[in-house]
């Protein structure tokens, strides 16, 4: 991959959860090390502060709230002390003060990182501050980057110029297909043989994720195949809240929440399908590295994953906010499993040659250095 050399560059990332934004910050830091300065802010003992440290690449975790403006003044006293010149926000807590900082430092080279379009589930009040932050980031003269074409056409609602706005679709390393992973012992761990049908779940345990919904639709489909299990891998605040559900609709046998887990892709290998119910969504890594694994998928059709799957050919795609199409997408599943794994062949295809991490390191990169700011 080539890359041009750069000025120093500060990622900030001011989330309490692990998720697709985090993996992207994990993956463009690990790309930066060795070949210029650079730092990743990151509030203290988040899950990214531990994995960037676990990794041995440069973290600086800040000990504060995500609404403490202590984040901004931090910030500043980093960007000073270090030389930053290249500031990259990911998060709206991180587009915020990582912005205020900036125009405190008197930086111009700015970049606001947007990984999904409206949260329908969120409160109005909190969606209208959070497109404010944006609108502000534009009037200062901030450059964009949206990971789907769905983020991009958001942005553009918000009045930000589309001149302003990079394109840059989140990309996936492939697995070395020699590795082999022990699946029968990862469903033995689980109290499941290869006789069950493992539905797997990745991702924060929020109610724009459409958990709720997944879970309505397996009452009615373990009526008919008893076999099927759900694992959900992730955490968050509607933990509590989904494990009631399941409770109280009679799924505790059938239904398994693992938490926060290091091993997605050994526990995707030792499953039969991944589901993504969300009700919002841009590009998620959980639905990329599911189809590198070649596991059939089936999704709501909303944002990015709309547009960059094709019904019947790549997944299985169901209106969003409905366990009955979910069920039906279910059932349809797991009573052809050959067309299932067709499916599954071509979505890996599909990620393998449009959707390579190469390439999403390259342009933003490309981005940082002032010398790509293509739509």
């Amino acid at each position: 991959m080539h890359l041009i050399a750069m000025d120093p560059v500060l990622i900030i990332n001011l989330s309490r959860w692990f998720g697709g934004a985090e993996v992207r910050v994990f993956d463009i830091a690990s790309a930066l090390e060795g070949r210029c300065p650079y730092g990743v802010v990151t509030l203290e003992h988040s899950s990214l502060h531990e994995k960037l440290q676990k990794a041995k690449l440069n973290v600086l975790a800040l000990p504060f709230s995500r609404g403490d403006f202590r984040l901004a003044l931090s910030i500043l006293r980093i960007i000073k002390k270090h030389g930053y010149m290249i500031v990259d926000m990911h998060n709206p807590q991180s587009h915020l003060w990582g912005m205020i900082a900036s125009k405190m430092a008197g930086l111009s080279r700015t970049v606001t990182t947007v990984h999904n379009s409206r949260d329908l589930t969120a409160p109005f009040i909190k969606t209208l501050l959070y497109e404010k932050v944006m609108q502000m980031n534009a009037l200062l003269d901030s450059n964009f980057i949206a990971v789907s074409p769905s983020v991009h056409k958001y942005l553009t609602t918000l009045h930000i110029r589309s001149e302003r706005i990079s394109m840059v679709p989140n990309g996936i390393a492939i697995p070395d297909p020699s590795r082999n992973h022990d699946r029968s012992e990862l469903r033995r761990s689980f109290g499941w043989d290869e006789n069950h049908f493992v539905v797997i779940v990745v991702g924060r345990l929020e109610s724009v994720k459409g958990h709720a919904f997944l879970i309505e639709a397996l009452k009615s489909v373990v009526q008919i195949h008893s076999n099927i299990r759900c694992f959900f891998a992730g955490d968050g605040r509607e933990r509590h809240a989904l494990q009631s559900q399941v409770k109280a609709s009679n799924l505790e046998n059938y239904v398994h929440f693992a938490g926060f887990r290091e091993d997605i892709s050994s526990l995707l290998a030792a499953s039969d399908l991944f589901c993504m119910p969300s009700l919002s969504e841009g590009l998620p890594y959980a639905l990329l590295e599911a189809c590198a694994c070649r596991l059939p998928v089936l999704v709501t059709q909303v944002g990015g994953m709309a547009e960059f799957l094709k019904q019947g050919e790549t997944a299985v795609m169901v209106s969003p906010q409905n366990a009955e199409t979910l069920s039906k997408g279910l059932l349809s599943m797991i009573e052809d499993p050959r067309k299932a794994k067709a499916m599954g062949d071509a979505a890996f295809e599909l990620v393998r040659q449009q959707l390579s991490i190469e390439k999403m390191i390259s342009k933003t990169l490309s981005i940082y250095s002032g010398l790509g700011n293509e739509t």
